[in-house]
C-alpha cells in the first residue's frame, strides 16, 4: 500500500516543476454504491468518496492513471427485510488504470465559421473528452453494525458465519482485496489548464464478506457460547425465533456472487501541458 500511495505522491508533486509535461493532477468527488448480498445498486443508499489521482498522457487514445479514494458504505437488508441485517463499511482504494480516448475536442470553442452573403457566421462547439477505462487496485474495508444500544461493533472479529467455530467454515475473512475498476468518463475544458468532467466506474472485487454476508446462518446459542452474546445478536439480528428464513442452514448469502461497489464521480483537473511559458518584457 506504501508503494502505491507514494507512486501517487511522487507524480502529483514532481509535476510541480515541469510545465509543458504531459501530466495531470486532480480531485474527485461523488457517491458510492454497494451491489451484494444484501441488495444492488440500485436498491442501496449512496455514501460519499473523495480522492485524487496523477494522469500521464501518452500519444492519443491511451494515458495511464494513479488513484486514491477513500469513501464509505452502508446498506439494510433489501432482499430479506425480515433479516434486519445491516452494514457500513469505510473503503480505501488505491488502483492504477489505463485509459483509452474516444474523442477529444479541437482546439479552442471556436472551431469554425459558415459564410453566409457578407457575413461570417462562427459555429461554437461545446468540446468534450470521452474516454474508457480498465485497471487493477487494491481496497480495505472493515464492516461495522450497530448495537441495540446504539454502540457500533465491528463485525469480522465476531465471526457471524461462525468463521472457525464450527468445522465447516474456515477462519475469519480478510479485510482487503484485489479490484478491478471498469468505467467511463467525459472531460469539459475550463479557462487556462484546468477542466472537470464526470466519471463513473464498477469495481468488481474478490471477496464476499464486504458486507459480512456470505455463506448460511449458524447455531447462535453455539455462537454465543464461543464468541459472546454479541457474536450471537449480529449473526441473526432479526430477533425472531419464528422465522425459518433465519433458521440454522439457511441462506444468509450467495457464496457465488462476489461483492461490487461503484463509484461516480465529478472531477476537477489541471493540465501541466497546456502551462505556457511567461513572456518576458523589456523595459
Amino acid at each position: 500500500m506504501k508503494n502505491w500511495i507514494g507512486f501517487l505522491l511522487v507524480m502529483c508533486f514532481s509535476t510541480v516543476g515541469f510545465s509543458q509535461q504531459p501530466v495531470e493532477i486532480g480531485l474527485m468527488a461523488g457517491g458510492s454504491f454497494y451491489n451484494g448480498d444484501l441488495g444492488n445498486f440500485i436498491q442501496t443508499g449512496i455514501g460519499p468518496v473523495t480522492g485524487a489521482f496523477a494522469r500521464y498522457n501518452f500519444n492519443f487514445p491511451l494515458a495511464v492513471r494513479a488513484n486514491l479514494a477513500y469513501g464509505s458504505i452502508s446498506s439494510k437488508d433489501k432482499v430479506h427485510p425480515t433479516s434486519k441485517l445491516f452494514f457500513k463499511s469505510p473503503i480505501f482504494e488505491y488502483s492504477f488504470q489505463i485509459e483509452v480516448f474516444i474523442t477529444r475536442p479541437k482546439s479552442g470553442f471556436k472551431n469554425y465559421s459558415v459564410k453566409y452573403g457578407r457575413r461570417n457566421y462562427y459555429v461554437y462547439n461545446f468540446p468534450v473528452t470521452t474516454y474508457v477505462f480498465v485497471g487493477l487496485g487494491k481496497f480495505h474495508f472493515n464492516p461495522k453494525a450497530k448495537y441495540t444500544d446504539g454502540s457500533w461493533h465491528r463485525l469480522q472479529p465476531l465471526c457471524t458465519e461462525g468463521q472457525g467455530v464450527f468445522v465447516t467454515r474456515d477462519g475469519p475473512y480478510k479485510l482487503s482485496s484485489m479490484v478491478i475498476p471498469i468505467g467511463a468518463g467525459a472531460r469539459f475544458p475550463l479557462k487556462g489548464s484546468y477542466s472537470f468532467g464526470f466519471e463513473i466506474g464498477v469495481r468488481k472485487t474478490f471477496t464476499d464478506y464486504f458486507d459480512d454476508v456470505s455463506l448460511t446462518y449458524v447455531n447462535t446459542q453455539v455462537l454465543g457460547v464461543a464468541k459472546g452474546p454479541l457474536s450471537a445478536y449480529f449473526a441473526d439480528p432479526s430477533a425472531n425465533p419464528d422465522l425459518t428464513t433465519t433458521t440454522p442452514s439457511a441462506a444468509r448469502g450467495n457464496p457465488k456472487n462476489k461483492d461490487a461497489y461503484m463509484f461516480a464521480f465529478v472531477t476537477l483537473q489541471y493540465d501541466f501541458s497546456k502551462v505556457r511559458k511567461r513572456k518576458s518584457f523589456r523595459l
